[in-house]
């Protein structure tokens, strides 16, 4: 294979402090796991020029002035090439923050050759500390962006939900709804499990319904401060989820009317949840919006959770060490 002198990876801006702290890191991402893959890896490109395609590959949406070129040596790196939707190259290599710069492509004023990238742009690169000292990010905002992007999704998985059980169920003259016998069967077979003693398809299930959840997370630069394994912090996510799915079930069978064993939504609640699953996130009231914000402090209540416990499991082999 051909050798190579740099790579290329492209992020977003507000990336660049964890970066900075922890280097580019394999990772399973969206783009991975729409391919199937399922091993931490690190994509980059080669050529400079094909920077372009790669901002409309990975963030077709977001504006140029919100994205970081990062350029790292390739010298030391173990690396091999690929040529499909994850990447022209990767690595399993983690890339250390003192050999990372961050590229700026300045066009020149005048250009010798108008069809020579070289001739026309100017390439220059800096450490990646003077980026992060220069840019100026106001914590509280990003925190409250992160809250609503988790909580839209919130209302989003929410919406999934009950969509369904409206649309499987029967829709009464009055406007009410008789839920299916099949979604009874469900919820109660759910209600009277913990989520450890749901089968292997279950939480397989619940697992592909978290991961937009871990992405946002991810995106975010989260999941590096948290410190905790993927799989262990998928598994809290999926606890989180089953959880909310039947603290919602039992909820919303307590408000129904009870006719001949069926469950039957009142017509007030039908048009209520209705209203609320065809209305985006960004459009309900402030106290409709705060119940998904409460299911995201959920998923922060479960990693503390999850943390003293790792805690008082670590200060038990050390007692069993000094013993």
């Amino acid at each position: 294979m051909e050798k190579y002198e740099k790579g290329y990876h492209i992020t977003k801006k507000d990336n660049l402090p964890g970066i900075l702290k922890n280097g580019l890191k394999p990772r399973i991402g969206r783009k991975s796991n729409s391919v199937n893959e399922h091993e931490k890896l690190l994509c980059f490109f080669t050529d400079i020029r094909a920077v372009n395609a790669w901002k409309e590959r990975l963030y077709k949406d977001e504006p140029f002035d919100e994205l970081a070129i990062l350029s790292f040596e390739l010298n030391d790196m173990q690396y091999e090439k690929r040529i499909d939707s994850v990447g022209d190259f990767f690595t399993k290599d983690t890339v250390l923050p003192e050999k990372i710069n961050v590229v700026e492509i300045v066009k020149k004023r005048e250009a010798i050759n108008v069809n020579s990238f070289e001739s026309q742009y100017e390439i220059i690169e800096n450490k990646i500390t003077q980026q992060c000292i220069d840019r100026k990010n106001n914590i509280n905002e990003k925190k409250e962006k992160i809250i609503n992007e988790l909580a839209a999704y919130e209302h989003k998985k929410w919406s999934e939900y009950q969509s369904r059980i409206h649309w499987q169920g029967n829709k009464r003259q009055d406007g009410s709804i008789e839920i299916s016998e099949i979604d009874i069967a469900d919820i109660e077979r759910y209600n009277k499990l913990d989520f450890e003693n749901i089968g292997e398809i279950d939480k397989k299930e619940l697992r592909e319904k978290v991961l937009e959840t871990f992405y946002i997370m991810q995106d975010n630069n989260m999941l590096d401060n948290l410190e905790i394994p993927d799989e262990d912090f998928l598994r809290i996510l999926a606890k989180v989820e089953y959880t909310r799915m039947n603290k919602w079930y039992k909820y919303m069978l307590s408000v129904c009317k009870r006719s001949e064993g069926k469950y039957i939504i009142p017509a007030d609640k039908v048009d209520l949840w209705e209203n609320a699953i065809s209305t985006p996130y960004q459009e309900l009231s402030d106290k409709q919006k705060q119940s998904d914000k409460i299911e995201v402090d959920n998923i922060f209540i479960e990693i503390q959770r999850y943390k003293i416990i790792e805690k008082n499991n670590d200060n038990l082999d050390d007692e069993d060490i000094e013993i």
